[in-house]
């Protein structure tokens, strides 16, 4: 990055500043990353915590179910609440109709 060359370092001289970015060139062009694993290391990690992991995994997967069948009966719930608050609401309005006819006759 030849911006970052020239630019000063707080605290820190020329020469240093310098070398310290010459230093991270010289990283940066030997630095060659990996994309996955060795497969023996895998394998390591897998023996060591899959025993470990698989239970866990699959104890949070069944409060993951759990709480989705949960959080369905309350929607479900909740639906049926709001069918039956506005079939009150009706059958309210009607029964004012009715009351309000007989107060007129």
């Amino acid at each position: 990055m030849p911006l970052l060359s020239n630019q000063k370092v707080p605290g820190i001289g020329p020469v240093l500043s310098k070398r310290l970015f010459d230093w991270r060139n010289s990283l940066m062009a030997s630095f060659r990353p990996q994309q996955t694993l060795p497969d023996s290391e895998k394998n390591r990690i897998a023996s060591r915590y899959a025993p470990v992991m698989l239970p866990l995994g699959q104890s949070i997967q069944g409060a993951i179910n759990d709480l989705d069948s949960i959080s369905m009966a309350h929607l479900t719930r909740e639906a049926e609440t709001i069918q039956a608050i506005a079939a009150t609401v009706q059958n309210l309005a009607i029964a004012e109709a009715h009351v309000r006819a007989l107060k007129v006759a």
